[in-house]
């Protein structure tokens, strides 16, 4: 039972660290399009992003941070129970 758990475990740590890696490039991307578009502001042509757009943007970012969040949360736990 003792390496039922530990594999479990070790797939949990995995699982949960691809997920925290998979939100920071998105955050990391996301964060681009925002510096890029600020960039662009006052330049012709028009900047490509709306108001909604860019509000849309950051409404992900905040999803996104809270997951990584909830990962990092049960990253620690994990360290938590095998010390």
């Amino acid at each position: 039972m003792q390496i039922f758990n530990s594999t479990t475990s070790q797939l949990r740590f995995e699982e949960s660290t691809q997920q925290l890696q998979t939100c920071l490039w998105t955050l990391e991307l996301l964060s681009e399009v925002l510096i890029e578009n600020d960039d662009r502001q006052g330049s012709l042509p028009e900047p490509q992003l709306t108001f909604r757009n860019i509000a849309g943007l950051h409404g992900a970012i905040r999803i996104i941070n809270r997951l990584a969040g909830e990962e990092c949360s049960k990253l620690i736990a994990m360290g938590a129970n095998h010390q």
